[in-house]
C-alpha cells in the first residue's frame, strides 16, 4: 500500500509535513468564536523534534510559508470582490501588514479573522500536545456571501494544507 500523499517521503529528501484534517474543536478560541458556524474545517501537522511550541513562531513560520500561487489567487480575489461590493483582505507573505488581523490570543492560540456584511470567518492557529492545528470557521450572512463561500471552500484545504507542507522543521 502507497503512503498517503502528504507522509513526508524522506527516502527522496521529501521534507513536507503531513497534513490532516480534524473536528472542529470544543474548546479554545475557535469554538464559540462566530455567533454561528455554517461551515469550516481544521488541518494539523504533528510537531517534530526542536519544534517550538510557541504558537507566535507557528503565526510567523505559516506567514512567510505562503507560496507564490496562493498570494496570486488572494490578489485575483480582491480585484474581482471589489466588483460586488466586498471589502479586499490582506495579502502578501511579509512584512506588517501579512496575514489577518490578531482578534484574541491564549498562550497556545492565536485567532484572527474578519466581519465582512456578507460574512465573517474566524481562523486559528493552536499548538496542542503533539501538533499544531490551523482551523477555520465561517458565518454566511447574505447570498454574496454564499456566492463567496461556494468558491473559497473549494480552494481553502488547498490552501491550508500548502501552507502547513510549508513550513521549515523545526519551527524556531
Amino acid at each position: 500500500m502507497s503512503p498517503h500523499p502528504s507522509a513526508p517521503r524522506p527516502s527522496t529528501g521529501d521534507t513536507r509535513r503531513p497534513a490532516v484534517r480534524r473536528p472542529i474543536p470544543q474548546d479554545g478560541l475557535l469554538a464559540g468564536a462566530l455567533g454561528r458556524v455554517d461551515d469550516g474545517d481544521v488541518w494539523e501537522t504533528p510537531l517534530v523534534a526542536d519544534d517550538s511550541r510557541a504558537v507566535d513562531a507557528w503565526h510567523a513560520a505559516l506567514v512567510s510559508a505562503t507560496p507564490g500561487w496562493v498570494d496570486r489567487l488572494m490578489a485575483l480575489r480582491n480585484r474581482l470582490v471589489r466588483m460586488i461590493g466586498i471589502d479586499p483582505v490582506p495579502n502578501g507573505s511579509a512584512g506588517p501588514e501579512a496575514g489577518f488581523p490578531v482578534l484574541a490570543r491564549t498562550d497556545d492560540e492565536i485567532l484572527l479573522g474578519i466581519d465582512d456584511v456578507h460574512l465573517a470567518f474566524r481562523d486559528s492557529i493552536r499548538v496542542v500536545e503533539a501538533a499544531v492545528r490551523v482551523g477555520t470557521v465561517v458565518e454566511i450572512r447574505n447570498g454574496r456571501g454564499r456566492a463567496s463561500w461556494a468558491v473559497v471552500q473549494r480552494i481553502h484545504p488547498l490552501v491550508v494544507r500548502a501552507l502547513l507542507r510549508r513550513v521549515p522543521a523545526p519551527v524556531r
